[in-house]
């Protein structure tokens, strides 16, 4: 397997990352190519890529959202229960601290498609619901993790 920490727009690990993420996600909850190219860009961009035998098998990646809040905005794994996705959010974590950011935020459905429970195993990491709100026919949670603590908060996208 290889790790790939990528810091800015590449069309090489877009084209993966849409495939993948065609591959993983339900119509609606998938970003078209446009939308994780324009995500790409954003300052701060993370994306952490896991290649095994020439194909993209897992990534991660979030950006900026301003005072010292990291948004972890996608995730997603072709192999499953070995602690590949859980490895990358934790190495994502250490490197935005090392950035300096003290705050992780993302969305979560109470449960997916194929019954995992995911509020409950942010919950486990640490994370903390904030709000909940309906998008798209679903209700994702938005969660956060860490030491500074935004009122009133919103994620816009």
């Amino acid at each position: 397997m290889e790790l790939v920490v990528l810091r800015g727009f590449s069309e090489a690990a877009l084209e993966d990352i849409t495939r993948l993420d065609n591959v993983k996600f339900r119509e609606e909850l998938r970003y078209s190519r446009e939308e994780a190219a324009s995500r790409m860009q954003r300052p701060g961009f993370l994306c952490l890529l896991v290649y095994s035998e020439g194909g993209l098998v897992a990534f991660e990646y979030g950006y900026d959202m301003g005072e010292g809040v990291f948004f972890s905005d996608s995730q997603a794994s072709l192999v499953e229960g070995r602690g590949i996705g859980s490895t990358l959010f934790a190495l994502e974590i250490i490197l935005q601290y090392l950035d300096g950011y003290r705050k992780v935020m993302l969305f979560t459905e109470e449960v997916d498609g194929q019954g995992r429970r995911l509020r409950e195993f942010w919950e486990r990491l640490g994370f903390k619901k904030t709000s909940e709100e309906e998008e798209g026919g679903t209700s994702p949670w938005k969660l956060s993790w860490g030491r500074i603590w935004l009122e009133n908060y919103t994620i816009v996208s």
